[in-house]
């Protein structure tokens, strides 16, 4: 894990990881929701600037490009690439072997 990259209490890494430079886990969003940890999966690649906030659940062998943002509640598979600018919104399910860029992804709407 870089040097530069900030983490909270409310993360869980897998081994194998690469975490990037300016890379911030756990991110609470001010939003009123349970407290789980972020859980980013073995071997994923998390590129600098990355952004990752709490109840999230990133896949083995994810990569994400540079200053990407995945919001709360969101679940992305296994091997998936989000590469550069892109934004994973509040509550997206993204399946296993998904790839995008630059890509703004909505989840359902209450």
């Amino acid at each position: 894990m870089s040097t530069s990259a900030r983490t909270s209490p409310w993360v869980e890494v897998g081994p194998e990881c690469v975490i990037g430079e300016g890379v911030e886990l756990g991110v609470a969003s001010g939003r009123l929701i349970a407290r789980e940890p972020a859980k980013i999966g073995r071997g994923a690649r998390l590129r600098s600037e990355t952004v990752v906030h709490g109840e999230t659940d990133i896949g083995g062998r994810c990569e994400s490009g540079h200053h990407v943002v995945v919001r709360d509640e969101t679940v992305i598979g296994d091997r998936c690439w989000i590469w550069s600018h892109s934004t994973v919104d509040d509550g997206c399910r993204i399946g296993d072997d998904v790839a995008g860029t630059p890509v703004r992804v909505r989840g359902p709407r209450p």
